[in-house]
């Protein structure tokens, strides 16, 4: 141990007597450890880390699918999670939820807090224990039961001040008396860093619908349970429900994904795991080009090392002191580099998009800090190893004759541009896929969508049924709002709809046309939205033909319909206006004549195919109890000739003197709404990017330091050439050609192990081919001229040399 003590003091005197070296190796190491570190806390808390509910391996979230038609991950109906609650022994316990808001009424006022509706087996599912009261028992559910909710920790600290008398108390939710019988535990919620409200779903167990598909179902699986067997057990249950209920469930199945699956999509994980194998490009460089300058400075401690073997230090006893100096570096460098972690990881947090799943998990935890760790001594290995092993074992007399002759062996040349080779390839990989990403996401950015997003903001209000409770009421209050905005100075337009472009949502139903056959089970489906007079002006969607819904299209008038013209193409034949649909599954329902036929939008994002869509007047889609609850929850849209932002006031200031307990909802400008659907590639390309830029400069100054070393240590033999009448201009393109010949080296190698990897990861590009050309020429191009500028520094030193000079030194 005494031996190994002094090691260690010997190091660090020695790496104390060299700041310049120092510093930049510790810099290296730093940045390149704590690049890693930061992005693999992402990872870990993203995808790595389990769902933070007890055993949340046997959490599994059960879909509806209909192979037919292409929907593998589809809503449940009620009626079916009833008999599956009822009927499956795979798993203990099974909720349906369904995420919205509600609007609370305390002593601060009118607020909308995010709401989880859930049936009382969610705390028993997701083993939610309250921080006081209780939660929902068996019956909290059931039509008539007395009203209750249970609050998150988060309001009850923010609305009611923490008071522990909250538990038992009566607030207004909307609009109707609620009691609260329980406080949850500060960060419990389904997906989400602190769910503020939890209320009973209501669902009728006797007479639950099958048709409206709109609930999210999680169950736990029983003891003993496999997911392979509740896949069995629900393949049986729905057969069986198939055969019951034909018209409903004919064409429909089961899928269940675990939930730490679901919880992120595989966008995101390939995403993050693309980063996470770019930093660690970012690493190897980093530890190559380290491992070039401790090559260079055993270089200059080979008369060190002669005298040292030549009083009896063995060759391991070498090694180890040359190891153990690089483990003191990797050392000061991994604490450098954690605290570089922690800053960047902060950083991600801050920069990272919302929309991210469980982004607010991220932290650096024990298995962080591990890896963290496990790379400080891999690095330290890494750059370590190479200059251990290729001095130890150089023989006395021919590093002394080195020493003397101011050169260096071919062998130990070869290693220093080996190492820059390697730099130079994985540097070229980084620049392919930065290069990739960019223009995939130039070209997504670039998606036309159907309409313009600037100068239009959109909010939501949510209409309760106690205040509101007949559709005619709905359709009140919603044209009240729009005439109020309408008469406001800058608006242009104003609109509404169930299910405004880009917001995620999703409405399907099936349809008849006349003179048709009626097939409910088998006939064709579309996309449907609910939307007001106003709507195509407000979003600026261009009418093709006919008309867009005015007020004369309301409750008693003649049924209209507007659809795209994706649904005008697939499903009617020559002139679309004036034909006849009805929605299938009900011979009494109003037959609606097609009035006008809208542009395409791209509603489900910028990558999306565009769907055949259907609009509905809102003041005529009554039927059913699905279409009414959309109807209660609009997303306004409002176009203005100025910044949108100005009218926010104004406009919730016209809503408080309708209904001052309707608070405005998300208030945002749209073009919010599209940026966020390119929120995941514009991450990956801007850090990929990022990384890509380092490995370059990094790679660059491998380059630069090996030929300035170069330069360097033929000082005498340019010298004498330029003595023996070499002309300068020579010597400085001989520099150029060596540091270009190793830069093209590994780009070629870059470059053909970037072609194998777009071949063998299958990773997606939009519109973009993972062989791209342009981009492989592009990184290419840049890399030459980095490594031009690079060598060109030591090139002029060399075409400057003055032999006298050079001989004297």
């Amino acid at each position: 141990m005494t031996g190994h003590r002094n090691d260690v003091m010997l190091a660090c005197r020695m790496f104390v007597r060299q700041p310049g070296f120092t510093a930049i190796a510790l810099l290296t190491i730093g940045l390149s450890i704590g690049a890693t570190t930061a992005i693999f806390s992402v990872v870990n808390g993203i995808v790595l880390r389990p769902l933070p509910f007890p055993e949340s391996d046997r959490l599994v979230v059960l879909f509806e699918k209909n192979v037919q038609r292409g929907w593998m991950t589809f809503s449940v109906a009620p009626g079916n999670y009833v008999d599956w609650a009822r009927t499956a022994r795979a798993f203990e316990s099974m909720v349906a939820l369904s995420s919205s808001s509600a609007a609370l009424t305390s002593d601060h006022g009118a607020e909308q807090v995010p709401t989880t509706f859930a049936t009382a087996e969610v705390f028993q599912v997701f083993r939610g224990a309250p921080a006081l009261g209780r939660t929902f028992v068996a019956g909290d559910d059931a039509p008539g039961a007395p009203p209750v909710a249970v609050i998150g920790h988060g309001l009850w600290q923010r609305s009611f001040g923490g008071d522990p008398a909250t538990v038992g108390r009566t607030v207004v939710i909307n609009d109707r008396p609620v009691t609260i019988v329980g406080i949850m535990k500060p960060g419990f919620g389904q997906g989400r860093p602190d769910t503020d409200l939890w209320l009973p779903l209501t669902i009728d167990r006797q007479r639950a619908e099958r048709g409206g598909r709109s609930l999210s179902v999680v169950g736990r699986l029983a003891r003993g349970a496999t997911l392979d067997q509740a896949r069995a057990e629900l393949d049986t249950l729905a057969a069986s429900l198939a055969r019951q209920y034909p018209a409903e469930n004919g064409e429909w199945g089961t899928t269940l994904v675990a939930l730490e699956e679901a919880a992120v999509s595989s966008g995101v994980k390939t995403a993050l795991y693309l980063l996470l194998g770019a930093v660690a490009f970012v690493l190897l460089i980093g530890c190559a080009n380290v491992a070039n300058l401790l090559s260079a400075r055993g270089i200059a401690r080979q008369r060190e090392f002669v005298v040292r073997a030549a009083i009896g230090a063995s060759r391991s006893r070498l090694i180890r002191q040359l190891l153990i100096e690089s483990a003191v570096l990797a050392a000061a460098g991994g604490v450098l580099g954690l605290m570089v972690a922690v800053w960047g990881t902060e950083l991600l947090l801050a920069v990272a998009p919302a929309s991210i799943p469980r982004v607010y998990e991220v932290r650096l935890d024990g298995r962080v800090l591990a890896v963290s760790l496990a790379i400080t001594a891999g690095a330290a290995l890494i750059f370590g190893l190479v200059p251990a092993l290729q001095f130890s074992a150089a023989r006395p007399d021919e590093a002394l004759k080195e020493t003397q002759r101011g050169t260096v062996t071919p062998g130990r040349k070869r290693v220093s541009q080996l190492l820059v080779v390697a730099e130079v390839a994985l540097a070229v990989v980084l620049l392919v896929g930065a290069g990739l990403l960019m223009r995939s996401f130039v070209r997504l950015s670039n998606q036309p969508i159907g309409f313009d997003p600037a100068d239009k903001l959109t909010f939501s209000l949510s209409l309760p049924e106690t205040r509101y409770p007949s559709p005619q009421s709905v359709s009140v209050f919603h044209q009240s709002v729009l005439e109020r905005i309408r008469a406001l100075p800058g608006v242009v337009a104003a609109g509404a709809s169930h299910a405004l472009p880009f917001s995620g949502r999703d409405s399907v139903r099936g349809f008849i046309r006349a003179n048709e056959p009626g097939d409910a089970v088998n006939g064709p489906v579309s996309e449907y939205r609910i939307v007001t007079p106003g709507y195509f002006a407000a979003m600026g969607i261009p009418l093709v033909q006919g008309r867009e819904f005015t007020a004369d299209d309301g409750a008693g008038r003649p049924g209209a319909l507007v659809v795209n013209e994706s649904f005008a193409a697939k499903f009617l034949r020559g002139n679309p206006i004036g034909q006849r649909i009805r929605q299938a599954g009900d011979p009494d329902l109003p037959w609606l004549t097609v009035v006008g036929v809208a542009g395409d939008v791209r509603h489900f994002g910028l990558a999306a195919e565009i769907r055949p869509e259907m609009f509905w007047p809102e003041a005529q889609a009554t039927w059913g109890a699905t279409l009414n609850r959309h109807r209660r929850g609009l997303t306004y849209v409002v176009r203005t000739a100025g910044d949108p932002a100005r009218l926010l006031p104004a406009i919730r200031a016209q809503i408080a003197e309708l209904d001052p307990n309707r608070p405005v909802i998300d208030a945002r400008p749209i073009r919010d709404l599209v940026a966020r659907s390119a929120d995941v590639a514009r991450f990956s390309t801007v850090l990929l990017t990022i990384f890509a830029i380092a490995g370059l400069v990094l790679a660059a100054a491998g380059v630069y330091g090996v030929m300035s070393y170069s330069v360097s240590s033929r000082r005498r033999e340019m010298g004498i050439r330029l003595a023996l009448g070499a002309q300068p201009r020579a010597l400085l393109t001989g520099v150029l050609a060596s540091g270009l010949r190793l830069t093209l080296l590994g780009g070629g190698l870059g470059l053909a192990a970037a072609w194998l990897l777009g071949d063998a990861l299958h990773i997606t590009f939009f519109q973009t081919a993972p062989h791209d050309a342009f981009t492989f020429v592009a990184a290419a191009v840049l890399l030459v001229l980095t490594a031009f500028v690079a060598c060109s520094v030591p090139a002029r030193r060399a075409g400057r040399l003055d032999p006298i000079d050079a001989l004297r030194d």
